[in-house]
């Protein structure tokens, strides 16, 4: 998938939560329209007091602004918090349906991700995602219309000078195309870092009977702190990249605004402009300047969001586990409970066959143990009989009825599973004892 069409794809998430991102939008752009009335009403007032030389008047009429600017304060404040529960939701949502799609996927996937990269994932990489939905599908929408609206006020005010202003403004998307990719691939690198990290770090804290049993305390502290000093110098790079662009912009705009300033005394000097309009044109830039800037940011934002997209993508567009999906497939009824491998091949890789041509019977009521030196297949034929993998060859079939005939959910509904080192789940004892019928009542569980 490519990655603006991740990213697209991603903010599909808002669709639940439409209401909410309309009623944020609305609110913002309204607020958007209070704080634009405040330099063009202040401007007529400071006109007439200036003209009449009366304070009391001045003073007298700011309430006009100062009510708008005072509603504008306060739909900012509703806007913030809408847009925060809708960031907060979405990711939520997110999460969810990366796990249950995780969950649902072939037991081979695992073999080739770690399950701390993909707590990585979850964690930090949904961080960037959720700002991009809070200050970008929401914030931009109020600061395009405060850019707009303030384009209006300040040609209305002085059209060649907000004229030169915009062309210059029109720089923007230009730098952007050109600092984009590059910015992009920095801090997908950066990601991919921590990821690997966080990778090892898990696998040594889960493994740590081991690691201490045979001293291996300080390899592994050293192997993570090399990793983690990786993932900072990629973080490190993907930042000071950033800051440089951002200190341009920012040096770009403080010299326009001083430009402005310039110009706008002497327009005042030789008549051309009124104290009220040089006052409300500098306040509406002072307005406009964060909504610019911030625009000016989404840049970066966007990057790392979609940095970040093209990861979870990574996890959703790995197909789940086969067959379960087709339309009116039976569940299996066991019966008397007899297993049958017959001709069964299968290996891991190419060219080394675990098992081959390998047949077995099960005989209901009773007792099979299969006995084998590591690596002979022992688990392998579990794994097989659960559908955790697929033969390449071969059959197996319970009470005659082939397995790969049925539903995944009933076939290993049917089996019960004890493994020799079992894990913990974070929960009470009987919360684990149950795990295998979530519906156990506790005398159930005391049997047991």
């Amino acid at each position: 998938m490519q990655p603006r069409g991740s990213l697209v794809r991603l903010l599909g998430l808002l669709g639940p939560q439409r209401r909410l991102a309309a009623a944020a939008v609305g609110v913002a752009l309204l607020a958007a329209g209070m704080s634009l009335i405040v330099p063009w009403s202040g401007r007529a007032v400071l006109d007439r007091g200036s003209a009449a030389r009366d304070a009391y008047s001045v003073v007298g009429a700011l309430w006009v602004p100062a009510l708008a600017w005072l509603a504008a304060s306060v739909l900012y404040l509703v806007r913030n918090v809408l847009a925060q529960r809708l960031g907060q939701r979405a990711i939520t949502d997110l999460r969810g349906r990366v796990i249950a799609h995780a969950l649902a996927l072939p037991l081979v996937w695992f073999d080739h991700l770690s399950v701390g990269d993909l707590t990585a994932r979850l964690a930090a990489d949904s961080e960037p995602l959720r700002r991009f939905v809070v200050d970008d599908v929401v914030g931009t929408a109020g600061h395009l219309a405060v850019v707009l609206g303030s384009a209006a006020l300040l040609a209305a005010m002085d059209w060649r000078l907000t004229a030169a202003l915009a062309a210059i403004a029109l720089t923007a998307p230009l730098a952007h195309r050109m600092l984009g990719p590059r910015l992009r691939a920095l801090h997908r690198e950066a990601m991919d870092a921590a990821g690997l990290a966080m990778a090892r770090v898990a696998e040594a804290l889960a493994s740590a009977r081991v690691v201490k049993s045979f001293g291996r305390e300080d390899h592994e502290a050293r192997l993570a702190a090399r990793r983690l000093d990786a993932a900072r110098d990629a973080a490190v790079r993907a930042s000071d990249f950033e800051s440089l662009v951002w200190s341009g912009a920012t040096l770009g705009i403080g010299l326009v605004g001083l430009g402005v300033v310039g110009y706008g005394m002497l327009g005042v000097a030789q008549g051309r402009l009124s104290p009220g309009t040089l006052i409300a044109y500098l306040y509406t830039l002072g307005i406009v300047a964060w909504p610019l800037a911030s625009l000016v940011g989404v840049a970066g934002r966007v990057q790392r969001a979609r940095a970040a997209a093209d990861r979870y993508a990574g996890i959703l567009d790995e197909p789940v586990e086969a067959g379960d999906e087709a339309p009116r497939t039976p569940d299996l009824a066991v019966g008397a409970g007899a297993i049958d491998f017959d001709g069964i091949g299968f290996a891991y890789r190419p060219g080394a066959p675990v098992l081959d041509g390998f047949d077995l019977h099960v005989h209901p009521g009773g007792m099979t143990a299969l006995v084998g030196a590591t690596g002979a297949g022992k688990s392998t034929v579990l794994a097989l009989l659960l559908r955790l993998r697929e033969p390449m060859s071969g059959q197996i079939r319970i009470d005659g009825v082939p397995i790969a005939a049925a539903t995944r959910r009933s076939l290993r509904h049917a089996v019960a599973l004890v493994p020799q080192q079992a894990p913990l789940f974070d929960g009470s004892i009987a919360d684990n004892i149950r795990y295998g019928r979530l519906d156990a009542g506790d005398d159930d569980v005391r049997r047991a």
